[in-house]
């Protein structure tokens, strides 16, 4: 956020030109004394707060700190601002406070100027912010910018100089390896979930085939000396290679041998046609699922090579 200089410091006043901007009511529920009154129903309140407590870092800037809202039809006049040093925004429906503050941020940047967003908003924001723009969390704003002005020196740590010092650019590295560690985790809760969901349905499967008094395949093949798991379509390591599950075809038999016409076996229950059926909705959901999974992926990955660039 400081620019470097050739010795390897900072130079101070730099972060004083860059714009600030505020998403407003992800920074109320982030901090639990406005959060409080923003459920309470005193939203005007939790607004002053919120105003209040970044009013003595705003005088400090060179360029006023922009607090987004979203807003409705209601509010009256809600560009206008505050002081000349803080100024409060609210998006007007469809628009959405984080169309705004992206829409801002590149009107910035295409000037010329730096721009930090202070949210937590890292699922669906920060993808949207523009090269260049820098975000930083609502606790680290405040612990950076705030405390230093708003507490006594031995309550500060003895910090009276004024904020922040040093590059806010690791943060951003942090919270880029924080979203690959998000999307690891609910890649392997989804593969949990498949898993149960497949365990359930074989047992489901097996207890429809034994009321009807049909032969189960895992007991089938476990009965040949083979595995008494799960048929090969459905595990886990062949999904790639399954083959296509399709009904047993019915059969017919000779009858005795005097030559009499062949008798019909009966066809498979209803209990198996349905296990039948089943299995094929699980095959095609598993794609899409798979098909969305691949997509997501390559839409991350154009993403990243953006904002790369």
């Amino acid at each position: 956020m400081l620019a470097a200089t050739n010795g390897g410091g900072f130079v101070r006043e730099a972060w004083k030109n860059r714009l600030w901007l505020i998403d407003g009511h992800n920074a109320i529920f982030a901090l639990a004394p406005l959060s409080a009154r923003q459920q309470a129903g005193e939203r005007q309140e939790a607004r002053r707060g919120l105003e209040g407590l970044v009013a003595p870092f705003a005088r400090l800037l060179q360029r006023p700190l922009t607090i987004v809202y979203d807003g409705n039809a209601l509010l009256p006049n809600p560009d206008a601002a505050d002081s000349p040093n803080l100024r409060t925004v609210y998006s007007q429906p469809p628009e959405e406070a984080d169309d705004r503050i992206v829409f801002l941020a590149a009107e910035a940047l295409r000037r010329g100027g730096g721009v930090t967003v202070v949210s937590n908003d890292r699922r669906t924001l920060a993808p949207r912010l523009p090269a260049g723009a820098r975000m930083i969390g609502v606790a680290e704003f405040v612990e950076r910018c705030i405390d230093p002005l708003t507490l006594e020196p031995e309550e500060a740590g003895g910090r009276t100089e004024e904020p922040p010092e040093g590059d806010f650019g690791d943060l951003e590295a942090h919270f880029l390896e924080r979203g690959e560690e998000i999307e690891r985790t609910a890649r392997g809760r989804a593969r949990r979930l498949e898993q149960e969901a497949r365990r359930l349905w074989e047992a489901r499967v097996r207890e429809g085939r034994r009321r009807d008094g049909a032969t189960v395949p895992g007991e089938l093949e476990g009965a040949r000396g083979g595995s008494t798991g799960p048929p090969a379509e459905y595990r886990e390591s062949d999904r790639r290679s399954r083959p296509a599950v399709a009904p047993p075809a019915r059969r017919e038999e000779r009858g005795p041998a005097s030559g009499g016409a062949p008798e019909a076996k009966a066809g498979p229950g209803r209990a198996e046609r349905e296990a039948w059926k089943e299995a094929r909705e699980v095959k095609r959901r598993r794609g899409e699922r798979r098909q969305a999974r691949r997509h997501a992926q390559r839409q991350a990955g154009g993403g990243k090579r953006s904002r790369r660039k």
